[in-house]
């Protein structure tokens, strides 16, 4: 058997609208607007903004308070995708059970940090040596972040893991995450037109409204094609 790739985008789909998937989807619609807030906030404290990120959501608040804001913001976004992981990966689709929040959750964010530098370095090392080694990289290593969340492996049983698990498998998965990233690119882009004519501040809400639907329907994609991998391990 193989994985299903259609199987893998329609359960992540129907998960991303179920209830705890919407739930999912405007917490991370706030964070996203935090998020934003403070980065508008702290390039608009420079002359120069050079990535564009616009002063639409920029808060009147001190370059320290906006620093503050980002750092905070920044650590709940890693409770944020801990807690999406577990939520997807089970079967639960009403609510979000407390043991995704509250099971070993220091670990597993250092893990994530720490995991998401070697992470970062390995794949940047593939790329930089050749492209196609940067994807192999990629693909072959993509779920170890789930192991790390989920199994409560550390960063480095937890890459190990998601090659082993990736094995047989990766062409498949690539083809899936690019349909993905394409898909949601499209669908975000649709969503800035209103910024591509000027209006930033509805540009920039709707952004965020993308973003997090997009966000809440790859995290849930990827948590699908794991239990198909798992099953046919």
């Amino acid at each position: 058997m193989e994985l299903d790739i259609f199987e893998a985008l329609s359960d992540g789909f129907e998960r991303t609208f179920q209830k705890n998937g919407l739930m999912l989807a405007g917490l991370y619609f706030i964070l996203g607007l935090v998020t934003t807030a403070a980065s508008q906030t702290l390039a608009q404290s420079n002359l120069y903004d050079p990535i564009g990120t616009g002063t639409a959501l920029a808060l009147p608040v001190p370059i320290e308070a906006a620093a503050v804001i980002a750092g905070v913001a920044y650590l709940a976004s890693l409770v944020l995708t801990i807690v999406s992981i577990r939520t997807f990966v089970s079967e639960e689709t009403e609510t979000i059970r407390e043991e995704f929040y509250s099971r070993n959750m220091l670990m597993a964010a250092l893990n994530l940090i720490a995991g998401g530098l070697a992470f970062a370095l390995i794949v940047t090392a593939g790329f930089i040596a050749l492209i196609i080694p940067g994807f192999f990289l990629l693909t072959a290593l993509y779920y170890w972040n789930v192991y790390v969340t989920v199994e409560d492996e550390n960063f480095i049983e937890a890459l190990e893991s998601s090659w082993n698990l990736t094995e047989g498998h990766r062409f498949k998965l690539f083809v899936l995450g690019a349909t993905v990233l394409v898909g949601t690119g499209v669908f975000t882009s649709f969503f800035g037109l209103p910024s591509f004519f000027g209006f930033e501040l509805a540009g920039a809400l709707l952004g965020q409204i993308a973003s997090a639907i997009t966000g809440v329907f790859t995290i849930a994609t990827m948590a699908q094609a794991y239990n198909q991998l798992r099953q046919l391990e």
